[in-house]
Parts: C-alpha cells; sequence; structure tokens
C-alpha cells in the first residue's frame, strides 16, 4: 500500500465563508476587529493596525488564541494582539471598493505582475455561491480615529486610480503639472501611492517628491558604465530618452517580500534600519494606487501568514465543537486541538508528535483492557490479532475518514487526554472518545458515482451552434402476442460508441410483463441537428418520460421549461421515435411527426390523410379535427391518468348505453359519469374516444423477474373527449409502449459505459491483453442489483488469486518468518480494509453498481427540473475521464469485493499476468520470480518418510528436493536434532496454491449462466476444507507418515478410531460426525506447497499430482452444502424461527464434549462432540432431517 492514501476534503471554516443568495443586493453586517501590531525592532518604516472585517462573530477564545501571538520576520519579532471593534454595516458598493483593495494590493504584492492586477472588468460583487468573504482594510492611524470609524477610507478608496480625481485637502498646489505614464497629475498624489514600472517591470511604494533632483542631476552614485547624470544613465541602461528630464524625480523602494512568518526555525536577517530605494522619473511610473502609505503596504506584507493562522484556529474551533458534541462535556484548550491536527511539514511553532506519542500509549492501553475483558477464552496471539486490526495506520484512517477527520488521527485520543490531566482523571472521557472512534458502521466513506463522459455534453457553446449526433437504431423484437407491438427507437448520442458497447448492447433480452423482449443495437447514418431541432428533441423525450414515470400533469413540461443545452456539463443524448421500417426515406430514420407532437396546440393543421379538416370536436383544451384524436397521449383531469388513443369510436356518444351496466344502476355513459364523477356532459352527442391508461415502466433488468401473462389483449376504457386534455399528437400507442422500456435499456447501457471507461483504465495501466467489457461490468455489479450479472462468482475466483500471489510472495520474501508472521502479514494486506484503501487511491470506488434500478429516479436527458450537477474529473492519469454525478456511500466489504472481481475478471480470461499487473497497480507488490528456498538437513530424508511411497501417491511426482517433502510431514511437536523446522510455512502457502487451483477447475469444469452467481462459492466451500483435506489424507494412508510426538499420534489415532465406519469412497460431503486431527488436513496443505517449490512454482504440476488424493472431486450433482448453511436458508425461506443453545460442557470417557442444541419451527435436537462446530453440525443435520421429512408428509 502506498502512502499517499485516499483524497480527502480540506476543510474551510464557516466563520469565513459567505453563502448568502442576496449575497449583492442587501447590505450586510461585518463584525470589526482591530489587528494591533507591534515591532520590537528599529526600522525606517512602521508597521500600522489593520481591520478585519467578518460576517460571523468570533468566539473570544478565537481572539484570546490569536492574540499576544508572535512572528519571527526578517528584521526581529512582530507581535499582534487582537481586540473587538464595533460593527459596521457596509453597501454592496462599499464592500466591492474593499474588495476591490484588497484584491489589488494583494496581487501586488504576492504576484508582482501588472497583468494580474484587477481591472475594470473584474467583478468584485459577492456572488450567489459560498466563497471566502472577509475584509481585511487599513486602520486609521490611532490618535485620528473618529468616534464612528477605524478604517482607513481613503487608503480603501486609493484603486482604481485616476489622473482625473481632485486633490486631498492638504494639497496647496492642486496643479496637474506632473507628467506619468498614466496622465498628468499633482505631486501631491506621488507622495503615498503604489507604481509601476513598466521598463523594469517592478512595483514600488513612494516616498516623497524629491525637489532638488532631476532627470538632469548628477547620479546619486557614478554609473559603472560611466554615466554621470540620470537621463544618461536611463539611455545607456534602458534605451529610454527622458522627455521630461527637469521633472523632479521620485524616491521609491520596491515592494516588500511576502515570506512565511510561521516558520519556526525562521532567522531574522538584521538587515539595517533603513531602507534601500532608488530614484525614478515620473514619466516612467505608471501610478497604481494612491495615496496609501509605505506602512499600510508594509504591514499588509504580514496579513497572508496572520490569516493563515486564524485560519487553522479557527478549523480546530470547529473540530474542538464536533468534539464536545460527541465526546466529551469538559472544555478542551483550542491550541490542543490546534496542535493535535498539525504535522511536522507545516513546520511551524506547533506540531503533534508529543501529542501523539501520548495518545499512541493510551489507545493500545484502552483497546487491550477492552479485549483482555472482553475475550477471556481467547490466547494473546488472537488478542494481539485483534488490536492490530484495530489500531493499525489502515484501521484509523478508516476510522477517521468516516468521522470526517482529515487529519492525521493517531494523535486524537489526547485530546481526551489533556482534560483528564487537567480535571483529575475521569478515564471515562478518553474512553468515550475511543468509542465513537472505533463503533465505525460499515457504510464506509461517501465515493463518487461516475457517470460515463459519452452520455454527456460539457460544450460552452452548446446552444448556439450545429452538432453532430452518431445515430443507433435500438430495433426491439417481442416474443410474445399482445395488441401492441413494439417499435424502433432511435438513440442520438454525441460521441461514437465502441464497436465493443454495441456488440454487448446487442442480443440482450429483457423479461417484461407478458414475455421477453429482444434489443439490437445497430449503427445508422449520423445527423447533424439545429439548436431548435435539438430543443425541440428534449422537450419531446421530456414530455413522454414525464407522463410514464411521473404520471402528474404538474410535472410536465412547460413553455417556461429551458430545454437549451447549458454550458455546464449535463446529459445530453437524444431518444427518437424511429420511422416505420417499409416508410424510412433514404435522408432520415427519425419519425419527426412525433417529436413534433408536443406542445400540442388546437389550431395545428390537420395531417395529409385527413379528409375532414374540420375542428368540430370539443376537448377540455379546445376545438379539434378528429384526426388529432386518434393517435395521441391526452390527460383526464376527473381521474388523474393519462391515456394513449386509439381511433374514434365512432358507434358511441355520451347518450350510449355502457358496455358494461354501472354497479350504481346508470345505464348511459352520460349518467355515468353524473352519477361516479359529478359531471354533467356538455356535449353528450359527440362520439367517444377509446383509451388504455399508459403503460407501467417497470426494473426489466431483474434476474428472478417473471412475466404476468397477462393476455394478448389490453384494458381499454370510454372517454367523451370534453374531459380530455391533449398533451401530445400525433403518437402512436406503440411508440409509447416502446419508449415504457427504455428507461431499463439506457440504465443497462450506462453500466456497459461505465464498464467500458474502466476498462480503458485498466488496459492503461495492468495489461496490453484484452478483456471483455462484459467481463468489467460483471465484476462492478454487487448482488443488491439483482441483475443476469453480479460479481459473486468472479469474487471467488479474484479472492482465491490474490490470496495465492500474495502467500507465494510472502512465503519468497520472509523466509525467516513463521506462518503465524506470514498470515498476520497476509491478512494486512488482503483484508477488506486494505483493498478499501488500495481501490480508493485508485479511484475504483465510483465504478460499482449497487443498487437494483428505480425507474422513477432516472434522470431523463434534456429535464432540468432533476438534474444532476455533473464535475468531470480525472480517474486515472491515463485516458480515462468521468463525470461525477453524486455522492454515495458503499459497504467496505463492498468495495473490497469488486477489487477481488476484478482480478475474477482478468483470471477468467487465462491471464494471469495481467491480473498480477492489476495487483500491483493497486499498491499490492506481487512478482512470480523464484527465489531459491534454503534449509538444512543433516540426515538422508530416506531415513525419515518413505519418499517412493510417498511419490506413488502424488501420481508418480518425483521431489527434485525430497527434504522439501520431508518438511512438509514435520509436525512442530516433532523433536528430532536432524530437523530444525516443520510444515507450517509450507502449509500457508499450500493452502493458498490448493484455494486457488481447487477454485479455477470448478470455474472451467462448470461455470455457466445456468449456475446461479453464489454458485462457485458454495462448490469451493465443500472442496476446500479441512474435513475434506483430513478424509482425503487418510484415504492416502498419509498418517503413518507424519513426524509428530505422542501427543499428536494419539490425537491421529483417535481420528482414525471415528473413521472406521465411514466410506471413503468421497471425500467431501460433511460426513464426519466425531473430531478429527487438523494435522491431517494441514498436511495435504504443506505437501502441495512442498511441490510447489519444488516443481519451480508451477501450479499445474501441483494440481495434477495432489488431484489424485482429492478423487472423486465434487460434481453439481453430487455437492452437498454444509448442515448449518442449508438449515439456515430453509429457515429464512421459510420463516422459522432458528435458535441455538449452549449447554455446559460434559466429561464422557475422560474426554471433554461440547452440548449443542438447536431448535427450529418447534423441532429441537441436541449433539455432543469434541468441540463446538462439530456439535452444531451434527444437530443442525439431524433438525434439517425432521424438517424436510415434515414438508414432504405436508
Amino acid at each position: 500500500m502506498k502512502g499517499s492514501g485516499n483524497e480527502h476534503p480540506c476543510y474551510v471554516p464557516p466563520e469565513l465563508v459567505n453563502c448568502s443568495s442576496k449575497a449583492c443586493s442587501v447590505t450586510h453586517q461585518y463584525y470589526c476587529y482591530l489587528m494591533e501590531l507591534k515591532q520590537d525592532y528599529k526600522y525606517e518604516v512602521c508597521v500600522r493596525d489593520i481591520v478585519l472585517a467578518i460576517r460571523s462573530e468570533l468566539d473570544p477564545q478565537i481572539v484570546d488564541a490569536l492574540s499576544g501571538t508572535s512572528f519571527v520576520v526578517e528584521r526581529g519579532k512582530l507581535s499582534l494582539n487582537l481586540t473587538s471593534a464595533k460593527p459596521v454595516r457596509l453597501s454592496p458598493q462599499e464592500v466591492e471598493q474593499c474588495r476591490r483593495f484588497q484584491t489589488t494590493l494583494f496581487r501586488i504584492l504576492l504576484k508582482r505582475d501588472d497583468n494580474k492586477l484587477a481591472s475594470d472588468s473584474d467583478n468584485f460583487c459577492l456572488g450567489d455561491n459560498p466563497e471566502f468573504d472577509y475584509l481585511l482594510l487599513p486602520a486609521t492611524v490611532e490618535h485620528q480615529r473618529p468616534s464612528n470609524s477605524i478604517i482607513d477610507w481613503e487608503s480603501v478608496n486609493s484603486c482604481p486610480f485616476s489622473s482625473e480625481s481632485t486633490c486631498g485637502s492638504n494639497c496647496k498646489d492642486h496643479a496637474c503639472d506632473v507628467r506619468i505614464k498614466n496622465g498628468s497629475v499633482c505631486s501631491c498624489k506621488l507622495e503615498n501611492c503604489v507604481v509601476y514600472t513598466p521598463h523594469s517591470k517592478s512595483f514600488y511604494t513612494m516616498t516623497p517628491v524629491i525637489w532638488d533632483l532631476n532627470g538632469n542631476s548628477t547620479l546619486r552614485y557614478l554609473g559603472r558604465d560611466g554615466t554621470a547624470t540620470y537621463k544618461e544613465h536611463f539611455k545607456k541602461k534602458h534605451g529610454i530618452e527622458l522627455r521630461f528630464p527637469h521633472q523632479s524625480l521620485l524616491r521609491g523602494r520596491k515592494v516588500f517580500e511576502v515570506g512565511n512568518y510561521l516558520l519556526k526555525d525562521r532567522k531574522n536577517k538584521n538587515k539595517g534600519e533603513k531602507m534601500g530605494s532608488e530614484e525614478l522619473p515620473p514619466e516612467l511610473c505608471s501610478v497604481i494606487m494612491s495615496p496609501i502609505s509605505i506602512c499600510t503596504v508594509y504591514s499588509f506584507s504580514f496579513i497572508p501568514s496572520i490569516m493563515h493562522w486564524l485560519e487553522g484556529l479557527l478549523v480546530a474551533f470547529n473540530l474542538r465543537k464536533m468534539l464536545l458534541d460527541h465526546c466529551t462535556k469538559n472544555d478542551i484548550p483550542i491550541i490542543k486541538v490546534f496542535e493535535a491536527i498539525t504535522a511536522k511539514g507545516c513546520q511551524e511553532a506547533y506540531n503533534y508528535e508529543n501529542l501523539e506519542t501520548l495518545g499512541d500509549s493510551f489507545l493500545k492501553y484502552a483497546v487491550s483492557q477492552q479485549l483482555f475483558k472482553t475475550h477471556q477464552n481467547d490466547r494473546e496471539g488472537i488478542l494481539s490479532k485483534l488490536r492490530e486490526r484495530l489500531i493499525s495506520n489502515v484501521a484509523l484512517r478508516i476510522f477517521a475518514s468516516d468521522k470526517n477527520l482529515p487529519w492525521v488521527l493517531q494523535s486524537l485520543p489526547i485530546l481526551s487526554i489533556y482534560t483528564l490531566d487537567v480535571n483529575g482523571g475521569d478515564d471515562q472521557l478518553a474512553n468515550s472518545f475511543l468509542h465513537r472512534l472505533v463503533s465505525m458502521k460499515g457504510s464506509g466513506n461517501e465515493h463518487p458515482c461516475y457517470v460515463p463522459p459519452e452520455l454527456v455534453n460539457c460544450s460552452s457553446k452548446a446552444c448556439s451552434v450545429t452538432h453532430q449526433y452518431y445515430c443507433y437504431l435500438m430495433e426491439l423484437k417481442q416474443d410474445y402476442k399482445y395488441e401492441v407491438c413494439v417499435r424502433d427507437i432511435v438513440l442520438a448520442i454525441r460521441s461514437e460508441l465502441d464497436p465493443q458497447i454495441v456488440d454487448a448492447l446487442s442480443g440482450t433480452s429483457f423479461v417484461v410483463e407478458r414475455g421477453k423482449l429482444s434489443l439490437n443495437l445497430t449503427s445508422a447514418k449520423p445527423v447533424r441537428l439545429s439548436p431548435q431541432e435539438v430543443e425541440q428533441c428534449r422537450r419531446f423525450q421530456t414530455t413522454l418520460f414525464r407522463i410514464l414515470l411521473k404520471r402528474d400533469d404538474n410535472k410536465l413540461a412547460s413553455d417556461s421549461d429551458n430545454f437549451c443545452l447549458g454550458d455546464n456539463p449535463e446529459f445530453d443524448y437524444l431518444l427518437l421515435p424511429a420511422t416505420v421500417e417499409h416508410q424510412r426515406p433514404s435522408n432520415s430514420i427519425i419519425d419527426w411527426e412525433s417529436v413534433n407532437s408536443c406542445p400540442f396546440s388546437s389550431e395545428s393543421t390537420c395531417g395529409s390523410n385527413c379528409k375532414d379538416h374540420a375542428c368540430d370536436v370539443r376537448i377540455k383544451n379546445g376545438s379539434v379535427c378528429s384526426c388529432k384524436l386518434e393517435n395521441c397521449v391526452v390527460y383526464t383531469p376527473h381521474s388523474k391518468s393519462f391515456y394513449t388513443m386509439t381511433p374514434v369510436i365512432w358507434d358511441l356518444n355520451g347518450n350510449s348505453t355502457l358496455r358494461y351496466l354501472g354497479r350504481d344502476g346508470t345505464a348511459t355513459y352520460k349518467e355515468h359519469f353524473k352519477k361516479k364523477h359529478g359531471i354533467e356532459l356538455r356535449f353528450p352527442h359527440q362520439s367517444l374516444l377509446r383509451g388504455r391508461k399508459v403503460f407501467e415502466v417497470g426494473n426489466y433488468l431483474l434476474k428472478d423477474r417473471k412475466n404476468k401473462n397477462k393476455g394478448e389483449k389490453m384494458g381499454s376504457e370510454e372517454l367523451p373527449p370534453e374531459l380530455c386534455s391533449v398533451i401530445m399528437s400525433p403518437i402512436s400507442i406503440c411508440t409509447v409502449y416502446s419508449f415504457s422500456f427504455i428507461p431499463s435499456i439506457m440504465h443497462w447501457l450506462e453500466g456497459l459505459l461505465v464498464a467500458f471507461n474502466l476498462r480503458k483504465m485498466l488496459l492503461d495501466h495492468c495489461t496490453k491483453n484484452d478483456i471483455p467489457i462484459i467481463k468489467v461490468f460483471e465484476a462492478i455489479t454487487a448482488k443488491g442489483c439483482q441483475e443476469a450479472y453480479n460479481y459473486e462468482n468472479l469474487e471467488t475466483l479474484g479472492d482465491s488469486f490474490l490470496k495465492y500471489a500474495v502467500s507465494q510472495q510472502l512465503f519468497k520474501t520472509h523466509q525467516n518468518d513463521r506462518e503465524g508472521i506470514l498470515s498476520k502479514l497476509r491478512e494486512r494486506l488482503i483484508s477488506n480494509v486494505a483493498l478499501r484503501i488500495f481501490a480508493s487511491d485508485k479511484n475504483l470506488p465510483g465504478f460499482i453498481r449497487m443498487e437494483a434500478f428505480d425507474p422513477k429516479q432516472w434522470i431523463i436527458p434534456g429535464d432540468k427540473t432533476k438534474s444532476l450537477l455533473l464535475e468531470e474529473g480525472l480517474v486515472s492519469c491515463g485516458r480515462t475521464s468521468m463525470y461525477v454525478g453524486r455522492k454515495r456511500k458503499i459497504e467496505l466489504k463492498k468495495v473490497a469485493d469488486v477489487v477481488e472481481a476484478l482480478i475474477g475478471a482478468f483470471i477468467s480470461t487465462e491471464d494471469e499476468e495481467a491480473a498480477l499487473s492489476f495487483i500491483n497497480w493497486i499498491g499490492i507488490e506481487v512478482d512470480t520470480s523464484i527465489i531459491p528456498y534454503e534449509r538444512q538437513l543433516s540426515t538422508d530424508p530416506e531415513n525419515l518418510v518413505d519418499v517412493k511411497f510417498l511419490e506413488s501417491r502424488l501420481n508418480n511426482y518425483k521431489f527434485e528436493d525430497p527434504y522439501l517433502l520431508v518438511e512438509a510431514l514435520t509436525h512442530g511437536s516433532y523433536k528430532g536434532p536432524e530437523i530444525q523446522t516443520c510444515y507450517e510455512r509450507l502449509e500457508f502457502l499450500g493452502d493458498a496454491v490448493l484455494d486457488n487451483l481447487i477454485t479455477m477447475h470448478l470455474y472451467k469444469e462448470y461455470f455457466n449462466e445456468k449456475f446461479s452467481p453464489g454458485f462457485l462459492t458454495t462448490m469451493r466451500s465443500i472442496s476446500v476444507n479441512n474435513e475434506c483435506y483430513a478424509l482425503s489424507a487418510i484415504k492416502a494412508k498419509l498418517h503413518k507418515h507424519i513426524l509428530c510426538d505422542s501427543v499428536v499420534r494419539k490425537n491421529i489415532e483417535k481420528t482414525m478410531k471415528g473413521v472406521e465406519n465411514l466410506s471413503l469412497e468421497s471425500t467431501f460431503g460433511w460426513e464426519l460426525e466425531t473430531y478429527f486431527c487438523p494435522v491431517l488436513a494441514d498436511v495435504i496443505e504443506s505437501i502441495a506447497g512442498a511441490i510447489f517449490v519444488d516443481s519451480g512454482y508451477k501450479k499445474e504440476i501441483v494440481f495434477e499430482s495432489i488431484k489424485p488424493l482429492l478423487k472423486p472431486l465434487v460434481t453439481p450433482e453430487r455437492a452437498k452444502r454444509h448442515p448449518i448453511s442449508e438449515l439456515q436458508e430453509l429457515c429464512q425461506k421459510n420463516q422459522y424461527k432458528l435458535t441455538e443453545h449452549e449447554h455446559p460442557s460434559v466429561r464422557e470417557n475422560d474426554e471433554t464434549l461440547f452440548k449443542i442444541e438447536v431448535k427450529a419451527n418447534r423441532i429441537t435436537r441436541t449433539a455432543k462432540a469434541s468441540n463446538k462446530d462439530t456439535a452444531r453440525k451434527m444437530a443442525s443435520k439431524e433438525v434439517l432431517k425432521e424438517l424436510q421429512i415434515c414438508k414432504s408428509l405436508g
């Protein structure tokens, strides 16, 4: 894992921010604080006080913390005192001028570039979006402060400078006779100002005019180039001929350097009391700010450091508030919180190092005593492992992120400890903080949800230019009989789809209400659409989808809606009805007549097929010709429903007899509407309309969705025209029906595009070999989506390979470490916590599809009432950028599962090299290089084990190094002097190798679409378990060759006695009902590890050698699930209550037996065994048997 971690937010305190939506139109109050600056050194320039005007009143603790602060500056120390002053109310114009002043001055001090200065085109008005909003203004000189203001408004108004502005009251001449770069001014305006000199590209602060020097005067210091006068100097050095050499010169000092005055080890330079200055001809100077004193400019050069310090204190203050809300009611000094969140890299007077050491020790103590109390039956090794998981850096980082603490976390527990020291040592406070910290819910951080760029437009000229759309024909085909047929639909999209996307989408079938609907996607000729055409297409699809999804006339598109493409990124693709296949003209496949069906106008002309052209049918929104009612969508206010209309029923009107007599005794339609709805038909003579309520839009991606076989006919109603408002016309019922499937199809396409972009990123970084999009799609789809594909099988495959890859790497690189340490290292690398960190570092969580599709939440392209605010972001340093639509919380395990599933996707294509490349890319270093495995054995292997017999059992595999076989059969209890090691390391390696081999075998042999996504997990659990391995070892008579002490030998003999009557024809099936010695299972794994090392890390040789021991391997037909899992599933399915009860252990035949009781659906069974797991298994098996008998008997 790389140390960089996730990207975290950098918080800005709300006290410094304004988020008023009327910021530019109202007068606001600012709270004022006087920054009293005092220098402890002698210098020709003195500091002046500065006013901080801020929207929120500062807490007194902030004021106290900032007061008394001192900063090491160039010539000595500068101290700061902060005092509260009288609030002020400023108009928008005053705020704008203050912001112009501080922006201009700080750009001069920080940017030193005249192109960066504020200009007339700059907008200093407060906007609608949150932004920094505080003012830093010069204060009046103390003895000159009027009672009503401490702000030096004369300096604030010093910019923008105008040569035409009037002189101050102190000026005697009022003569604009000094020529400068930007006009002619009175000399009074040059006495305290900031100027820019283009010839030297420098800014200067000006002191009074030097009346006794001009351009013809002798240089103060003779030039090295031999020049004697200022005029000659500027000619020779800068190539400038002074036009007004008679003008008095100005004395200027280059503006002050702005430094970081927070540095702990900063040294002052003792530069002396005098400042350097230069003589400048006025004609070479552009005045930028006037009047503004050099003292003010000097004072402002310290402000960035002071404000950075204040911002840090405010961040600490807000964190302290959060801690007080959740962890303790006792106060805690802000400066301690500030210290705890300040890293050493800040190089400031405070950092967290001491607090981190103190907090680390307390955290270790608190967790240790808690685990000691709550895990009384566990040994030290397990307790240490649990503690490590809780307080490792990875875990603490996760905890911190979940609590939105983007700081180094291990210093934080000391915050409570500091309070304890002050208040007498109440441990409960520190434990309160610790408890909240480690009570992490499984939801994890918020992660982005990516939107593929292919569906987004971000053109800044979207509404003013004609754009090309790539067209794709969605050919829909239904395999069921129904009165309404589906029609093709055109998808018009800005980006050309990759052929693999088209292929992946084509041939997809969806289970709909009455059967299956298949989709074929074909490329069609691109079209160029004008802004007006795009706008109409967006209006059409928004109107139709609002009808289908919202079913509310208030949600329909109106004249006030804006369907123009905006400047911000938004969904931009068009879904349009296609013309009927045999009617398609050569130039277009888009059914423009339907696209123009909205907004409906009763005044529009009839179509070419109409014979009457008579607007004699009265509807709710006017009078229309009957031709407009034959294919349309209407809304009926009395029933608040939308209907699709079929041809007019000419032989029925309001006076006709009801098709089905009403239950209320009504006989005619007129009476029915009067009685049921209280509506008196005004035009009962009008022919009725036949309408069918618009189709339900469902999630047609659900895997277990059942069609309802509703029949071939659709239900319909007879409606009087006068009760109907026409919304869209003409549009056929077939088009409306077809569009009801589009949300599901587009959600599927969006998922494929997300997978396609992730695949691009993987190809950039992990492999040059291709990987099918559908495999990546499967790997990022969680079970919660309830779709045909999910990552379960790939996750099982990837989990086994990741375990193998990391295990063999640790085995090679940690040859002196025992199995316990190797297991611990592996756990740290591939735990869910670690994998989530790795995934987040590579921006993988944003690609995860985790929720079932809800059509009601689908974003209609072009509908700005519910549009997402999309932000573009580069998700890798390659060519992959995505848009972020929203943030969502993802469970820690789900992120880890997707990482493993992506590994599984590579493995499913038999590309182990790509899988290893991916594992390395996310941050886990693994390789397949061979490192010699060194052991020392002082005797001939044949003296210890029967090597030839054992090789015969291993498919006649011949060991190059028989010492490996000896090590594989040596238990840790064996005390022979000739062997210095045991099988634990080889068992660690062989466990991972066998797991991967068997998982791959099951995947290759049996995986296909007819098996459920959990199939591979179930099959692996049946084959890869200690019970299966132990029986395999017994069957192969390996128990006779294990090197161990008498205690282990006795346990092996006890196992042999327990299996005397058990058939060993197959070694899977959970048949063992007695104790079995785990050493028997261990040697199968250790022998696998030995063969793996001996063969040069060749997995295929391991499988061929070990397979005879495991035969017959499990098949789907013979697979038996674990009784406990099967019972739990049965009870969940039938809603039986399942309980377990552990009785006190009993002593029988000098053996301690555990007694477990299992109860389900009033059936209780109890079992005894030498360990709890076996007792649970036996009791569950008996209950399961009884339940199955009861079910068969009904």
